[in-house]
């Protein structure tokens, strides 16, 4: 319990929160996706597919409708193989995950100093076998912020294995056609070594650990080993804290965390109210929350249309 006490209490001292490197290899970036950036651009054009061609100076709402009749309108019938179709229940999902960032991004842009940690996989970016790229609905509102809200900062806090960041912030600066890489090289995290050393602990341990630092606790769920939450959202929550209590003003934008506030979401999150309650209570108003869950359709549909291009380049 001590080693686990000490952990929460110095994250960064205790190696389970890394910042990751500034840039990516070429033999990286190679692995990491096998499609030219510039074909993943849904503003340019997805796999040669209508752009996204989205009046960046709208206001907020406006923007989010244009961004859903946009993409209903170009990729409502994109099929690969007679199955895979832009679906409502995608296009709701993706329009509100718009919604949820430029409501946060909008209200963290008024506030000094605010630095937005993206998580990458399923919140920025999907991922086959070597094939990552852009969802449409990220590189729309990473495109809005650029031009709505400068006061912003970027960075990254991933459960990616460290050196596989900066080759994820390469691939998105690349899909929008910027030069050198996405987000402040010295605001990109890894949380991954945090889900090694907490995989498997008992949560009455992590309880016992919380009240020796001072942390608030929450009671034991229906998740491995007792956790009343993925240890994914509670390794994310404790960086965000660790990084508080140094004086940075970050704010985080995550899939899993949106997941945990979604009641009605029973198929894909268990979460509890309590736990809920605690996991607002630790984050605040710093995390974009909202009943948002990409779907695994969603994935697979953009999948089958890789797949499709890669047969028929």
């Amino acid at each position: 319990m001590e080693a686990i006490a000490a952990a929460l209490a110095d994250p960064e001292g205790q190696g389970i929160l890394v910042r990751a490197g500034a840039a990516s290899s070429a033999q990286t970036l190679a692995a990491y996706t096998t499609f030219p950036p510039g074909r993943l651009s849904w503003a340019r054009g997805f796999l040669d597919g209508p752009p996204l061609d989205l009046d960046l100076d709208l206001p907020p709402a406006a923007f989010i409708d244009a961004f859903g009749r946009q993409l209903r309108a170009g990729w409502g019938a994109a099929r690969t193989g007679g199955s895979a179709r832009l679906t409502d229940r995608i296009l709701g999902y993706e329009t509100n995950f718009v919604a949820i960032c430029l409501g946060a991004l909008d209200r963290w842009n008024r506030e000094q100093d605010a630095i937005v940690l993206w998580d990458i996989d399923e919140t920025l970016v999907g991922s086959g076998s070597r094939l990552r790229f852009l969802r449409p609905s990220s590189e729309s509102v990473l495109r809005y912020a650029e031009r709505q809200y400068p006061n912003l900062r970027h960075g990254v806090l991933s459960s990616l294995a460290p050196e596989w960041i900066p080759a994820a912030a390469d691939l998105i600066a690349q899909v929008m056609g910027r030069s050198g890489s996405f987000g402040e090289a010295t605001f990109r995290y890894s949380f991954r070594p945090a889900l090694d050393r907490f995989d498997g602990v008992d949560w009455g341990i992590l309880m016992e650990a919380m009240v020796k630092c001072g942390l608030p606790i929450c009671g034991r769920g229906p998740f491995a080993d007792g956790w009343p939450f993925y240890v994914t959202e509670f390794s994310r929550v404790l960086a965000l804290l660790s990084l508080r209590r140094r004086g940075h003003n970050v704010q985080v934008v995550d899939n899993d965390l949106n997941a945990c506030f979604d009641r009605d979401n029973t198929a894909e999150n268990q979460v509890s109210e309590e736990a809920r309650d605690w996991l607002k209570s630790m984050v605040g108003e710093t995390c974009a929350t909202g009943p948002h869950w990409w779907p695994q359709e969603a994935e697979e549909w953009i999948l089958e249309l890789l797949a499709a291009a890669q047969r028929n380049p």
